[in-house]
């Protein structure tokens, strides 16, 4: 844990007709986070890292390199969409992208916005979510795509556990399954921390 004297970050999130969310973000003190704040035992003794881009880049990037360096695998949701040089983007295990931070990517490689081109491209696993229409993944050769779950979509802010699923041992395919049920009951009352689904309630979801 570490304890800063910034003031808390914040987020407007605006939600449209169809659920669908865009979220500014004043960062706040997750700009003061630090890479050398995660510990090296940590890293040895984790499975997996989870990153996004809401800290200062400049930390994400010295602790992409640093969990390169230790046995735990590397998650790393581009989001908001930001430009990181392909070869570091290539020591993240999974790079987890929307439609929107696909295309950015995407002009930023040459390539097409698809998870199996940015994939290739990348050298390195690429998960991308497509709302309504699902996610598809290419991850170590292995090309998975799943169907979102229908739901009366109230509010999409907070929706995946993609990385806890992979944590708990499930193969790729059942990780993304999971997700997608989680996010399906995330998506499914307003709000973002408070519709975030329970373990037992993404297993007793039909």
């Amino acid at each position: 844990m570490v304890r800063s004297n910034e003031p808390t970050g914040s987020a407007a999130i605006i939600i449209d007709a169809a659920g669908r969310n865009m979220i500014a973000v004043a960062a706040g003190a997750n700009l003061v986070a630090q890479s050398d704040g995660v510990e090296d035992e940590l890293l040895r003794n984790a499975s997996y890292v989870l990153m996004q881009m809401e800290n200062d880049a400049v930390q994400i990037k010295n602790l992409i390199r640093r969990v390169s360096n230790h046995p735990a695998k590397s998650v790393l949701n581009l989001a908001p969409a930001y430009r990181l040089d392909r070869d570091l983007l290539s020591l993240v295990d999974i790079v987890i992208v929307n439609e929107d931070e696909a295309e950015a990517l995407s002009g930023w490689l040459g390539c097409e916005p698809t998870a199996r081109s940015l994939s290739e491209s990348l050298d390195t696993g690429v998960l991308r979510t497509m709302g309504g229409e699902g996610a598809e993944a290419f991850i170590d050769g292995e090309n998975v795509r799943v169907p979102a779950l229908r739901v009366d979509a109230v509010d999409t802010t907070a929706a995946g556990v993609l990385a806890s699923a992979l944590d708990r041992g499930l193969s790729l395919d059942a990780a993304m399954r999971r997700a997608a049920k989680a996010a399906a009951i995330a998506c499914s009352p307003p709000g973002s921390q408070s519709s975030i689904p329970c373990s037992d309630e993404t297993d007793s979801w039909t």
